[in-house]
């Protein structure tokens, strides 16, 4: 989910209707795939609920560790929860959420790792 551009505020893109061309014509990897024949419409929307839920479980983990950010990209909230965590002694249950917090924020980066970015 890192998006290394200084128009990215938060999961919005400030200048979207004034967007530079290169922003305009890209394709993500799954759509080149289905443009190309190497996937099926029906398997890139399969591709793309998963990617959904997994982004939603990062989100509810997020939401059970307190963060309540929902404008800010994931990664930035995964980070600052990190961060945050590392200044005190979480207990038990605070330290599992995290661990599964860690791991579906992992999955979710292969997932778009391997299905979007070229």
């Amino acid at each position: 989910m890192d998006q290394p551009c200084a128009a990215l505020e938060g999961c919005h893109c400030r200048v979207y209707a004034d967007r530079p061309q290169y922003c305009r014509q890209f394709e993500c990897a799954l759509l080149k795939g289905v443009i190309a024949g190497r996937n099926s419409p029906t398997q890139a929307l399969r591709i793309i609920r998963s990617a959904n839920r997994r982004a939603e479980k990062v989100r509810d983990l997020l939401r059970a560790l307190g963060d309540k950010h929902e404008s800010a990209a994931l990664s930035i909230r995964f980070r600052k929860t990190g961060k945050r965590l590392q200044t005190t002694e979480p207990d038990a249950e605070t330290a599992d959420t995290y661990g599964q917090l860690t791991l579906a924020f992992h999955d979710l980066n292969l997932l778009l790792g391997d299905a979007f970015y070229p």
